[in-house]
């Protein structure tokens, strides 16, 4: 029943995604494995809607929001489904070879699934808990925000587990740990996608296999944290920002505003990327004189970070204790930075990257002249991210180097994908 909630949310994407495609536009790769990925972050949005309107988590109307919202969305897209065949961008030879790498990336994401079934640490003591408490509470969900530990982040990856166990009474393990391995397989199959819209078909596999062979990527993609959600969203907004600039269009300008909506429900770091995201493609847009593009973008951006608001609100009207410490006068100790460069360092030559940052460093100098502007507004959003988040450790209240051994490698995993687009945009690029 589980796997009838995934193909109700992939149903959804699929008709979100037809409503916005040009009748002449055929299905390509990266279509294909953004729908599923969207389809869940509405499904997430459906049951915090929910939640608030019947004040508890109530299966039997969840499901019946999704109903509802999918006959909406066949009957929106209708005219353009019957406009548009279902012709695929790509030949049977590329399909295939995809389907193998992605057989072997499931193989090896679902064994270690199986050797850890309740994930790492924080995905059975906040993810997995924070799903379950709402799942249980009642109408005393609010509750949840009594636990320091429990309410920082946005809700989304809860939202989709409490979707998967709609259909069952009884909780599920099995549902984070499948939501886990979809994002962990999606985010492959998404990166070569993307990467096939601007460079050829092998160095778009190579790019795949690339990201699949990083030690960390799936081990940390099957822990049941929400950075591989994290991680797909930041690509998908990057890749639809790009095409946004390259060749801007209202269609693309909402569904870029709309998967950044998405990226910010995630969590806290998701929600500082979708939000400097957004500013430097608004500044670009304005600054090329397609500003009438802006609106759109922001009118799609609005319609999910409300969610996210909403989210930050109830944690600030219940929560009784704050483990963010901020200590401003950190910012101007010298130590601190001299440890923070210190462990980025380590991090970034370390050997369960696979070499992708120095990689990352070498190709984007060497061959910068071969970067076109949207990949080039996509480095300064990297750089910017990665910095901003800098001044974040050097403010904060609690222990730097705990908290630098905690949070440091999983703000590189979000940003892994996309630096691995760009990468290979650079590399395979056609002059």
């Amino acid at each position: 029943m589980g796997l009838f909630a995934l193909l109700i949310s992939s149903l959804t994407g699929y008709f979100v995604l037809s409503f916005f495609k040009n009748a002449s536009e055929a299905i390509d790769i990266m279509d294909i494995f953004s729908m599923t990925g969207l389809g869940l972050g509405i499904s997430a949005q459906i049951v915090f809607y929910t939640l608030l309107i019947l004040g508890r988590i109530d299966p039997m109307a969840i499901i019946q929001g999704h109903l509802l919202c999918l006959c909406a969305l066949f009957i929106l897209s209708r005219y353009h489904v019957s406009r548009c065949r279902p012709v695929f961008s790509f030949t049977v030879s590329q399909g295939v070879s995809i389907f193998l790498i992605l057989c072997l990336v499931l193989g090896t994401a679902s064994l270690m699934a199986v050797i850890r079934p309740w994930g790492d640490w924080d995905g059975w003591a906040y993810w997995n808990y924070h799903a379950n408490f709402l799942f249980k509470s009642g109408s005393q969900w609010q509750r949840l925000f009594e636990f320091n530990i429990q309410a920082h982040h946005p809700w989304m990856l809860p939202l989709m587990i409490i979707w998967g166990w709609s259909f069952n009474p009884v909780p599920q393990a099995l549902v984070p740990a499948v939501i886990g391995i979809i994002f962990t397989i999606g985010t492959v199959g998404l990166l070569i996608g993307a990467l096939k819209r601007h460079v050829s078909f092998f160095s778009s596999v190579l790019g795949g296999i690339f990201l699949a062979s990083i030690p960390i990527y799936i081990y940390h993609g099957t822990s049941q944290y929400a950075d591989i959600l994290a991680a797909y969203f930041i690509l998908l907004s990057s890749v639809l920002a790009a095409d946004l600039l390259k060749a801007p269009a209202v269609n693309t300008a909402v569904l870029a505003g709309l998967c950044l909506g998405l990226t910010a429900c995630v969590k806290d770091n998701s929600l500082l990327a979708s939000v400097l995201l957004f500013i430097l493609v608004v500044i670009r847009l304005y600054k090329t004189g397609a500003s009438i593009f802006i609106r759109p973008l922001s009118w799609g951006f609005t319609v999910f970070l409300v969610s996210a608001v909403l989210m930050k609100i109830f944690e600030i009207s219940f929560l009784r204790y704050n483990t963010y410490d901020v200590f401003l006068p950190g910012l101007w100790i010298w130590p601190k930075w001299v440890l923070i460069g210190q462990f980025a360092w380590a991090s970034l030559s370390d050997l369960n990257w696979g070499g992708l940052w120095l990689l990352a460093m070498a190709v984007l100098i060497l061959r910068q002249w071969s970067v076109k502007e949207p990949q080039c507004l996509l480095a300064r959003f990297i750089a910017f991210f990665i910095i901003f988040n800098f001044f974040v450790f050097a403010a904060s209240g609690l222990k730097l180097e705990w908290l630098l051994s905690v949070s440091f490698n999983r703000l590189l995993y979000l940003l892994a994908p996309t630096v691995i687009f760009l990468v290979f945009c650079a590399i395979g690029q056609r002059e």
